[in-house]
């Protein structure tokens, strides 16, 4: 069972106050602080570089967690989270594209594939 549906949101929104179930209204000064420090490291370009060079070699495309197995085994990234984070950015810019979705080979679940542009 859902805790928060659509449903409190509207109603919220329609009373006039905020979305107190958004991130975008609701974010700490830590998750902002830890947010800055990821940008101001390099972190951030660098992830998505390695993303996208690893889906450019491979134009069959690949899940998020077949490229962050691979990113980990080559030592590239540490945190598979990352990879899921940095998708939807390169997204974003045209970089890379959803293309349906298929059988994961790391986790045997049907997940996302990814494919470079």
């Amino acid at each position: 069972m859902r805790r928060w549906g659509k449903s409190q949101s509207a109603l919220a929104q329609a009373a006039g106050q905020a979305n107190l179930f958004s991130r975008r209204v609701d974010v700490s000064a830590t998750s902002r602080a830890a947010r800055d420090a990821v940008l101001a490291s390099g972190a951030v370009s660098r992830q998505g570089k390695v993303v996208l060079q690893y889906l450019r070699a491979r134009p069959q495309g690949a899940t998020y967690r077949e490229i962050a197995e691979a990113a980990i085994a080559d030592g590239k990234i540490a945190d598979r989270n990352a990879i899921a984070r940095r998708l939807p950015e390169l997204e974003k810019r045209g970089l890379v594209r959803r293309a349906g979705e298929r059988q994961c080979a790391v986790t045997g679940s049907k997940l996302t594939l990814w494919v470079a542009l």
